[in-house]
């Protein structure tokens, strides 16, 4: 971050000058890429985020700011996923570690969140939106339509389609009922020990 030139420094209203990733890369340069990649280099990135998010709250941490604006990756000469902003990530019942209260990212906010502090369920939420984003709709703006997901898609069997369309239905459901982590791993054939 200090190596980022002083012309995508931006004014924050009533703060100091700060700097933004996401105002270092164009913002059609930051949607495009994730779409220039394989079908099975998104499935892999979204394993590897599953993953990290199960971790986090298999350790009783929620992460609070999922959106791509956070996000940083490579395909070569590896898959490899590098999270960042932990400005809202707390314990569970804690405050964040650096006190920031809710954040609502546009296009990221969970329709059925209450006011306060992001919680698991909003981290499932937004993990479902990415997942869908990435894999189905290819638009990162899109909202979860199970009802779109097609019979197959690269790199899973159709049982496992199925699996996650269920599960996209489910995330559109009331806070509370979201699947879990471990839901979604399994789902996407990743390890969860």
């Amino acid at each position: 971050m200090p190596r980022i030139q002083s012309e995508f420094y931006f004014d924050v209203k009533g703060r100091a000058r700060e700097r933004s990733l996401d105002w270092a890369v164009s913002v059609q340069k930051a949607f495009v890429i994730p779409f220039s990649v394989t079908g099975q280099d998104r499935l892999e990135l979204v394993r590897l985020i599953s993953r990290w998010l199960k971790s986090m709250h298999d350790h009783n941490l929620v992460y609070g700011d999922l959106s791509w604006k956070n996000v940083a990756f490579s395909v070569s000469p590896e898959i490899r996923v590098s999270i960042f902003d932990f400005d809202s990530t707390r314990l569970i019942g804690a405050p964040s570690f650096t006190g920031h209260g809710a954040l609502h990212t546009i296009d990221w906010t969970d329709p059925a969140a209450v006011d306060g502090p992001p919680t698991l369920d909003s981290d499932r939420y937004r993990f479902a939106a990415l997942a869908f984003r990435l894999l189905v709709s290819k638009d990162l703006r899109a909202s979860i339509d199970p009802e779109t997901v097609p019979r197959s898609l690269p790199g899973l069997h159709d049982t496992d389609v199925q699996r996650l369309t269920r599960l996209w239905r489910r995330a559109c459901g009331p806070s509370g009922t979201r699947p879990t982590l471990v839901e979604w791993c399994s789902a996407l054939d990743v390890p969860v020990n």
